[in-house]
């Protein structure tokens, strides 16, 4: 029986996605699950200097951003779980990505965070990816995580309807 769980941190959701890991980590622990968080960022433009000469290529602020996301979030599984947890990290249009990582990794479980409050158009995006996933025989978990500038609350997890 498969039992993996893919977890999506896109930019911006690492903070979330640190908030909401003890609540996934039970219930992938409870369910002896192999865990990955995946965190999908788009291509990196260069770093241009004042004078806009090149001060880093798009490959070293690639390779500064997976050292900087991998760092935060092995640190923060090794503080709460004993567990080994997977930590990748890819480029290029979020959306597609997740659909390669879908099935390159076959989970039976996909959890994604809550969007924040943002667009209209970018949580209706998030949703329809939501929705494609689910096609492909995965089960979805969605972790609702407040919203920022309030009451910090423990990260619950929430079943979403396909």
């Amino acid at each position: 029986m498969n039992t993996r769980m893919l977890v999506v941190v896109f930019a911006g959701q690492q903070a979330a996605a640190i908030q909401g890991l003890p609540a996934l980590l039970a219930a992938a622990r409870s369910d002896r699950r192999q865990v990955r968080l995946a965190c999908f960022h788009a291509l990196p433009a260069p770093r241009l200097d004042r004078y806009d000469r090149v001060v880093a290529d798009a490959d070293r602020e690639m390779a500064r951003i997976v050292e900087t996301t991998t760092g935060a979030l092995t640190t923060a599984v090794r503080q709460l779980s004993l567990d080994p947890v997977e930590v990748v990290v890819r480029f290029g249009t979020p959306g597609r990505e997740v659909l390669r990582e879908t099935d390159a990794f076959t989970p039976d479980l996909v959890a994604f965070f809550s969007p924040p409050a943002i667009a209209l158009a970018t949580r209706l995006r998030v949703a329809l990816l939501r929705r494609r996933v689910a096609r492909r025989q995965a089960r979805l978990l969605v972790v609702e995580t407040p919203p920022s500038g309030r009451r910090q609350l423990p990260a619950t997890p929430a079943l979403a309807l396909p």
